[in-house]
This record gives C-alpha cells, structure tokens and sequence, in this order.
C-alpha cells in the first residue's frame, strides 16, 4: 500500500483526475452504452410493429428483471441499424438524441415555475436525459440510491436544501417544487428519522444506515413489508447540513432512540441493522434495556466486530469461500476482492481531487468507522433475530453466529434467506429479506 500512494503522489495532477474518474467510473458502473458523469447506463432499444406505451413496457420489465438489468432508458426505433457484415451497428445506435430515452419530449409536461425549472436541469443532469415531465416519479425514470445523494448535493449547491424526507415524500418535480415554494425561508429542521412510509396501523420498522452514511438502498422494502407497517430509515448526523458528527456509538445511540421515541411512544421497537449499524443495533439492546423499552433487534447478514475477519482462523474461511466463489465466477469474484479494498485509498483519491460533496460524505463515512473502532462491546441479555445468507463455506455463517453468542446471553432465533449479502436490498433480493424480516416482527411481538 506505501509503494501504492508513492506512485500516486508522483502523477500528475491529470492523471491523478483521470485515475479518479476512472476508478469511479469502474466501481459504479454497469454495462451499458450511455454515461453519466461517472456511472455507466444501461440503455434498451426496441422496435415494434404497432404503438408501443413505453411506460407500460419499463413496468412489465421491472417485475421480470433483477436492478442490475434493468435500463435507464428504453429507445423505440423503426429498425435496427446494421454493419455490412450483419450485425447491429451499436455505434449508429449511440447517436440517436437522448430526448427519445423515455417518450417525445412534446408528450411531457414542461416546467412552469423557476423552481420547476432547477430541479428540471438537475434531475436532466443526474438521470443523464435531455428531457423529464414535471410528473414523472425520479425513481421510476431510472433513479437510485446513488442518483439521490447526487441530486440532493448539487440541489444544496445551488442553495435548494433538499433532504431525503423530502425527496422521498415527494418524488416528482412538480409536488417537491410545490413544497420546497410552501416552505420557502424556513430554517433548516434535521431530522434522524427518514420516513418511508408513514401509513400504518401496526408498530413500525426502523432501518438504521450502514457504513456509507445514506438510507436510499432501504426503499425497496415498501414494496415488500406488510403495507400497514409504518417504515422508517434512520440517517447519521452530519449527512446533509451543519449538525455536527457524533462522537461516539453509545451518543449516536442515544439521539436515535429519542427520535424513534418521537414517532412511537410505546414498544415494541422494531429494529433491523446492517453491516455498520450492527454495533448500534448492539448497544440500543443496552439503553433499551435500561430504560425499561420493549426492543425487538434484526440483524442482517452481519457479525460481531466485522473488522475482526482477518484474525487467523477467520481469515481461513474466508479464503475457502473465496476459492469456491472464484471457480463459480472468477471476473466476478476478483472484482468485488479489489471493490472492497478500494475504501483504503479512497480517502487519499477523494483528499486530493474529489469534490466538496465527495469530501463531506468521506469525512462522514470516516467518522462512522472510527467511533465502531473504538466502541466497546458490551454483554447483554436481550434476544435477537439472525437473518443470514447462504455462504459457499458454510462456517461462515457458524462463525457469524458465534460472534453473537459470546455477546448475549439470551435467545438468538436464526432465520435464512436467499440473496447475497451485496444484494439483499435490491429488487433481486429484497422480496425474501422482506419475507423474513416480517417473520421476526410477527414472532418477537406476538
């Protein structure tokens, strides 16, 4: 790793951009024929003998089509065009104007105010179209949860301070322009707790961010959970606006519980953690506990201490299960081995060249491991729920469950899932998570 940030420190101002971009775009990006800024796009195209509704077409892939195979923009066109030798000219194809990606420009609804007008160029810039209706869903024309951090940044850039409360709430242009006019002038209000569905007569599930700081990826459960369960994420300090980075798991813990108090009284607090937000999921079992609230926890996929992997015979496992990966997928494998290692440079990249947006969220995400690292574990003996994925060497998933028998001296009822731990919260995956998380609900309030 030295030799590594020698050579990086020796390139050029140019190239240090260059290798950025290029990482970005790498780490980001999917097979696709279009880019935006540095993600790649997946774009379809289609010819058909009579009118074709775009819109009824995209609805009908998205319930066949895992998120990685689903395009951002869906092209009609009278015929494909070819090379001498038969085959698709995917160049011809490149050049077709980008107005046409979702419907006739002409077919959608313009902006009329000057709000309308900026969130207009910048959900264009971010979706990477040259043209968006005022009443199209952000989510529905190709957004996710990397585009939502992208379009609340460079809204606050240009002094509109979009939350994700208020992206979720309210997904068009026209109905976020509308509230964003209403409360024109009123002071910043930061909340933890971001509401993805407010609706519900049953106790509610609370979602606590992992290690990158943002809660988008948690959307898709609404489509999954119990629908009269109310669902919220909760989202670290620091994120978005001026508050300042908690200094502790057991002070971030503490603003977490006040702010699900403030929406639910009463238990059973519902609670699912993931990746980072294990050790907070850990420690609210301990201020639950002293405060005399009914605590339900949900971890997914995650153990005890996951820092602690590279100990000897953990690190034993985790080769096996590399090597078996390796011979199912071998690309697949090697590039999510240098995937998860790029966050040990990435501050260095992002120090040097990355923008202020890129410098906030890096300081935040450092702040996130650091006060993991120096949070002290403590026993306690509330129960909890374990969902896991199945693992190519299956003392994988023994190890996990060891992590937390030597922390809680009480239940712990294992539930497995399909999906894999990278995917559990995309569209391929969340249908089953979703299924097991309501199962722990059920069974831990019944």
């Amino acid at each position: 790793m030295g030799a590594f940030l020698e050579d990086l420190k020796a390139l050029t101002d140019k190239d240090r951009e260059l290798l950025f971009y290029r990482i970005k775009e790498w780490q980001n990006g999917e097979n696709g024929a279009s880019s935006t800024g540095n993600k790649k796009r997946l774009r379809a195209y289609i010819t058909a003998d009579k009118g074709l509704d775009i819109n009824e077409l995209r609805s009908d892939i998205q319930d066949r089509l895992p998120d990685y195979m689903l395009p951002s923009a869906i092209v009609e066109i009278p015929e494909f065009p070819l090379l001498p030798n038969g085959k698709v000219d995917k160049r011809a194809l490149k050049k077709i104007r980008s107005e046409k990606l979702t419907r006739p420009e002409e077919e959608l609804s313009r902006p009329l105010t000057e709000v309308e007008e900026k969130l207009s160029d910048l959900w264009k810039e971010v979706l990477n179209l040259e043209a968006v209706g005022i009443r199209e869903n952000f989510f529905d024309i190709g957004g996710d949860s990397l585009m939502s951090i992208q379009l609340i940044a460079k809204a606050r850039d240009i002094g509109i301070m979009l939350s994700p409360n208020q992206l979720f709430d309210h997904q068009t242009i026209e109905s976020l322009a509308a509230f964003i006019s209403d409360h024109k002038g009123e002071k910043e209000q930061w909340d933890y707790l971001v509401a993805l569905r407010k609706e519900g007569s049953k106790a509610p599930l609370f979602c606590i961010h992992a290690g990158g700081g943002h809660v988008f990826f948690y959307n898709k459960l609404t489509e999954h959970i119990d629908p009269e369960r109310p669902l919220y994420a909760i989202q670290p300090s620091g994120l978005y606006g001026e508050k300042q980075l908690h200094g502790s798991i057991e002070e971030m813990t503490s603003d977490y519980i006040r702010a699900m108090r403030s929406v639910q009284p009463v238990g059973p607090y519902n609670v699912m953690v993931y990746c980072f937000s294990a050790a907070v999921g850990h420690e609210m079992a301990i201020q639950m506990k002293r405060q005399g609230l009914d605590y339900n926890l949900i971890v997914v996929d995650t153990m005890v201490r996951p820092w602690s992997l590279n100990s000897p015979d953990r690190l034993k496992l985790r080769v096996s299960g590399f090597i078996k990966r390796f011979f199912r997928n071998p690309f697949k494998t090697i590039r999510f081995m240098i995937e998860d290692r790029i966050w040990m440079i990435r501050p260095t990249l992002i120090k040097w060249f990355g923008n202020d947006d890129q410098k906030a969220l890096e300081k935040l995400r450092t702040n996130l491991v650091k006060v993991c690292l120096a949070y002290d574990w403590k026993p306690h003996n509330t129960g909890i729920s374990l969902i896991l994925t199945n693992k190519p060497d299956e003392r994988i998933n023994t190890m996990i469950l060891n992590s937390w028998k030597e922390e809680i001296d009480a239940d712990i009822k294992v539930l497995h899932t399909k999906g894999n731990h990278r995917t559990l919260f995309e569209k391929s995956d969340v249908p089953y998570v979703a299924k097991k998380i309501e199962e722990c609900i059920l069974e831990r309030n019944s």
